[in-house]
């Protein structure tokens, strides 16, 4: 494979890594029966859907859902055109790490650049002043970046240093 073409698949595996894994360390971290930690300042619980809180159950389902993203190229590759046997192990271990390594980003940025306010009375959580009630209080980030944002941007990081730094030095 050309290192251009390598790069360049390895960056759209990236992104999808990422997308995947966060979805799923999200919606199924959720159902963790842990209490979630905030990710910049470990030793702090917070409620879950806060924004860069984590819990071992979503980091899990992070790398499920990059090594799922593996999966689905790997079958779509053999069928198209084939990769040596050699090559498929590395493409899972770099698939789950992007599912891990983006879902990080986006926990970190989440928990820095934007804000969560929580209710103590009400036990909710938002995501934007606008919304909260007037007891609310922030409990995590500052008011910098919106969700899609935060999205957009631990997609960004993940397809650059996956697709475009890391993976030349591992494919080729």
């Amino acid at each position: 494979m050309h290192p251009g073409e390598s790069s360049l698949t390895c960056a759209i595996i990236a992104h999808y890594c990422t997308c995947c894994g966060d979805t799923f360390a999200s919606e199924i971290g959720m159902l963790s029966k842990s209490k979630p930690f905030l990710i910049t300042a470990p030793w702090r619980t917070v409620p879950h859907g806060t924004n860069g809180g984590v819990t071992i159950w979503g980091t899990l389902w992070s790398g499920i859902g990059g090594f799922m993203i593996g999966l689905g190229f790997i079958f779509l590759d053999k069928v198209c055109s084939g990769f040596d046997n050699v090559q498929i192990y590395y493409i899972m271990v770099y698939s789950t790490s992007c599912g891990l390594f983006g879902s990080c980003v986006d926990s970190i940025l989440g928990a820095t650049l934007q804000t969560t306010y929580y209710d103590e009375n009400k036990k909710l959580v938002y995501c934007k002043k606008e919304y909260a009630s007037l007891k609310a209080r922030c409990i995590s980030g500052c008011d910098c970046l919106s969700n899609a944002q935060v999205n957009f941007f631990s997609v960004l990081v993940t397809t650059l240093v996956g697709g475009f730094w890391l993976a030349p030095k591992i494919f080729n």
